[in-house]
């Protein structure tokens, strides 16, 4: 059996800096091979045991010799630094515990005998350098250590002694929902399953969504369904089949129920019959009636007894008729029926048979306090309008109505509530509910699901919109002087307005939070002088303002605009305008794209615009009336303005920083009015102006310095700057009216500006715009009202000249 002898390995290492620690610290997630040394080396081990770099051996042939050994224990003498020194077991511990070199005893002439003559102190025969042909595998690189031998230093994705390992990233899986894995060098792709998709498979690919402004997957309002597979099914409304929802199901009966020659016409869930010759009615079985009638008298009924249906309208107005009598049998009406100014009609209930009629206007009939008589009405194909009936208190009498083109419900002083049009679920274009004085609920509209425009408008009393609450598509919702209204419930299901939403002038309105269910906004949206609203967090799931439009303007109590978090981006306008309470805008914060006109103006609470710093640019730039604001720095992302900037009227702010990365705008730049400003630094990187540059009633403002990279403009003023005493920021200029048919440069009205100073300057512009290729038109200058150095006259009583001679810039002669 052979025998074992321990020998501290560091004195064969002397070029190496670390101990245990500083081996594994320094060589960490590095395979190391010792080479050429002629022995085993130990694992070496941490504190507990734990083996920190394995199978590290030494071979004098140049090959790893596989330790089948286990590791003996050893004490603190065995591996002790220096047999003379005493041994420090808290430093071995720490630093050099158990690196040793093993030796085994060989028989004579054994390579690598420690009684060899080749032998050293430390045991090692000869240590061999990285051979010339490099050992490593796999693009690793062989590393020299000094008297000890070399190791590989395995590329990105590799391990083992050589490198010869590929390190599989698929394990463990890193690919989601059950997707495939395929490991790379270094790397690994994930083949999804089904509707998933992205590097790790980890976003679902809804089959049912699809991009702003396009169709929806199904047709005719169907409803898109999916499952976690990816496979997805329409469910059509009624009247609607096929895969996507795309067929009308034909309503008409295989046998045709038109009669006397009447052709069949399919509509949704119903078909009509297109009579022909003098027929009409619901299957063209009645002779039609001649209209065109106006009717004042009872006399006049006479013509339409008996009568089915009439060709043409029929208006009863100016009459002393207390009854409809007559119109019994009337059940289509292929015009309008017009009932105005009958002072004296109390019921309408001689049109019980009335179920179709093109257009219906029941307008200033005093004593008509209900539409009972209307009771089988099913569709008005064009407007209803119920106008100024002094008497109505509701519109009882219409419970069979299912369709209206529009329905206008204006200036009835009795009206309380809509009850009696409950089976309405569909308004083709406007709902206009206007100028009603003692209107407190919309109830009876509670099935009303599709309107294109509604306006409720000018309704004093009116409480709440709850009835509202089976509303899902609308394109424009208008709801403006309705002074009792506190809240918007009733919206909750709706998930859009594409086109205009208008909330203006609703005193008590404190909340809107009933528009959570909206997440898209088409075009425009006002929020306009409420003055009891507080907050806007109902619109906290509004992605974009697509269209012309954000303004908020002039609420009274609106402290923040926390419900604006989830905006990203504005296609027009944004104005927040006259906002006294108003503190913060950082509900605008992940706001990135305004190609847009941007107005922050006349808010004196506001003291910080930072949210706008992701914006990299604006159409036009208008930051005015803020007396709060101390500085831009939220407008530091905007490099470009497509239009204007104007910076008006900030009684705090001292300088333009927060415009350092602007370097082009389009049209105006105008500073003006700016009590506080001393230095128009910020605008050191705007080179070109196109249009004007206005310096306007900034009363401390001593300079211009700020403005000595503007090299181009087309017209300028330099105005009522009462501390101006030097216009040398704008000597840089070489290129002036390139773009403008004339060109106006106006230096006036600066009280501490030596005129002479603004004649030089004029002078030099000139000579300027001369030299502009492509400038042409007219030069205006003006020189008017700078700082006259003789006036009052400093040579009283001799004669003051004026002189270009600092710092007078007069002589006495």
């Amino acid at each position: 059996m052979n025998d074992r002898t321990h020998t501290n390995l560091l004195p064969a290492l002397p070029s190496l800096p670390f101990g245990r620690i500083g081996l594994r610290s320094a060589l960490a997630g590095v395979v190391i091979l010792f080479i050429g040394c002629g022995q085993s080396v130990e694992p070496i081990a941490d504190a507990s045991g734990d083996d920190i770099v394995e199978d590290v051996h030494i071979a004098d042939d140049g090959s790893s010799v596989p330790d089948s050994t286990e590791p003996e224990t050893t004490d603190a003498t065995d591996t002790a630094a220096d047999p003379g020194q005493p041994a420090d077991t808290d430093t071995q511990s720490e630093v050099v515990e158990d690196i040793a070199v093993e030796t085994e005893t060989s028989s004579p002439g054994d390579i690598g005998a420690p009684d060899s003559e080749d032998s050293t102190d430390s045991g090692c025969i000869e240590c061999v350098p990285c051979p010339e042909e490099n050992p490593c595998q796999n693009g690793g690189t062989c590393v020299d250590i000094p008297d000890a031998g070399y190791f590989c230093e395995c590329a990105e994705g590799f391990e083992g002694d050589i490198c010869e390992q590929n390190i599989n990233d698929c394990e463990p899986n890193p690919c989601e929902n059950d997707g495939l894995c395929t490991d790379e060098i270094n790397g690994y792709t994930c083949e999804c399953q089904g509707p998933w998709e992205g590097d790790n498979c980890e976003d679902f690919d809804n089959p049912c969504q699809v991009t702003w402004g396009s169709p929806p997957v199904c047709k005719n309002g169907g409803e898109c369904l999916y499952d976690d597979l990816g496979n997805f099914a329409c469910e059509c409304l009624p009247g609607f089949d096929g895969t996507l929802c795309e067929n009308n199901i034909d309503d008409c009966p295989a046998e045709n129920p038109c009669q006397n020659g009447g052709t069949c016409i399919d509509g949704l869930l119903s078909f009509t019959c297109e009579c022909v010759g003098e027929f009409g009615g619901l299957f063209c079985e009645h002779l039609v009636c001649d209209g065109g009638l106006t009717i004042t008298t009872a006399a006049d009924m006479v013509a339409l007894e008996s009568c089915v249906v009439v060709g043409d309208s029929i208006t009863i107005e100016l009459s002393d008729l207390t009854s409809l009598a007559g119109l019994e049998t009337l059940e289509q009406i292929d015009g309008a029926l017009i009932l105005r100014d009958n002072d004296l009609l109390i019921d309408l209930s001689s049109l019980q048979s009335l179920q179709r009629v093109d257009e219906l206007i029941i307008e200033d009939n005093d004593l008509l306090f209900n539409l009972i008589g209307l009771n089988q009405l099913e569709e008005v194909a064009g407007a209803l309008t119920i106008r100024n009936n002094p008497a109505m208190t509701s519109l009882s009498g219409l419970e069979s109505l299912a369709y209206v083109n529009d329905l206008v419900v204006d200036e009835n002083p009795s009206l309380i509530h809509l009850a009696g049009v409950e089976y309405l679920e569909v308004v083709d274009n406007d709902l206009n509910i206007t100028n009603n004085p003692v209107l407190a609920s919309l109830t009876g509209l509670e099935g009303l699901t599709e309107v294109r425009d509604l306006q409720l408008f000018n309704n004093p009393n009116l409480l709440t919109i709850e009835a509202l609450e089976s509303l899902v598509e609308i394109h424009d919702l208008v709801i403006q002087d309705n002074a009792a209204l506190v809240n918007l419930s009733g919206l909750e299901q709706l998930p859009s307005v594409d086109g205009v939403f208008t909330l203006i002038n609703n005193d008590a309105l404190t909340d809107i939070d009933g528009l959570a269910g909206i997440d898209d906004l088409g075009s425009t949206l006002t929020i306009q002088d409420n003055d009891a609203l507080t907050n806007i967090n109902g619109l906290a799931g509004i992605g974009s303002v697509g269209g012309a439009m954000l303004l908020i303007s002039n609420n009274a109590s609106l402290e923040h605009l926390d419900g604006l978090v989830g905006v990203g981006s504005i296609a027009n306008q944004m104005h927040i305008n006259y906002n006294p309470s108003l503190v913060s805008i950082e509900g605008l914060s992940n706001l990135t794209a305004a190609d847009a006109m941007l107005e922050i103006w006349g808010n004196p609470l506001l003291t910080s615009i930072d949210a706008l710093s992701n914006l990299p640019s604006a159409d036009d730039l208008f930051i005015g009336e803020n007396p709060s604001l101390t500085d831009l720095n939220g407008l530091s992302g905007i490099t470009t303005v497509n239009s204007s900037v104007e910076i008006v009227d900030n009684d705090l702010l001292t300088d333009l920083t927060g415009l350092n990365n602007l370097t082009f705008i389009y049209f105006t730049l105008r500073i003006e009015e700016n009590d506080s400003l001393v230095s128009l630094s910020g605008l050191e990187n705007v080179a070109e102006v196109g249009g004007w540059v206005k310096v306007a009633y900034n009363d401390i403002l001593p300079d211009l310095t700020g403005l000595e990279g503007l090299y181009r403009f087309d017209d300028l003023s330099i105005r009522g700057n009462d501390s101006l005493t030097n216009l040398d920021g704008l000597m840089n200029v070489n290129d002036v009216g390139a773009s403008a048919s004339t060109t106006y440069v106006h230096v006036r009205d600066n009280a501490s500006l030596p005129w002479c100073v603004a004649d030089a300057f004029l002078t030099h512009i000139e000579d300027v715009w001369v030299n502009t290729p492509w400038s042409g038109g007219d030069f205006y200058p003006l020189n008017v009202g700078n700082d006259d150095p003789c006036d009052p006259n400093p040579c009283d009583p001799g004669t003051c000249l004026q002189s270009c001679s600092a710092p007078q810039f007069y002589v006495c002669p």
